[in-house]
């Protein structure tokens, strides 16, 4: 996966996160890394969302449904938006173990 810098210098807590989601999600693909604050956790067809987002909710995970940004109807690929703007890259660990726990359970 390419981690790309803004604007020279790399942001510790997109690379905390990456980490994470590569060692507890092995196999999920993620993108936009270079874009900003925010990472697309690609997630398998037929994928429930809405049961993932409730159950993380309940774990005090809070993440932005990829349907809910697009123009489409109805979306070809199910995924998760993962902020990391707002979190200190000692939580970011736990928090995705915790959400892989809940994208495991949901199917």
């Amino acid at each position: 996966m390419d981690v790309a810098a803004r604007d020279g210098v790399t942001d510790p807590e997109r690379n905390v996160l990456i980490d994470a989601l590569q060692r507890h999600l092995p196999g999920y693909r993620v993108r936009g890394a270079e874009a900003g604050v925010q990472l697309l956790l690609e997630l398998p067809p037929g994928t429930d969302l809405p049961a993932i987002l409730k159950a993380a909710a309940r774990r005090g995970i809070e993440l932005c449904n990829l349907y809910e940004m697009q123009l489409q109807p109805e979306p070809v690929d199910p995924g998760l938006l993962v902020g990391y703007g707002n979190i200190k890259d000692t939580a970011i660990d736990g928090a995705i173990a915790a959400l892989a726990e809940v994208i495991r359970a949901s199917g």
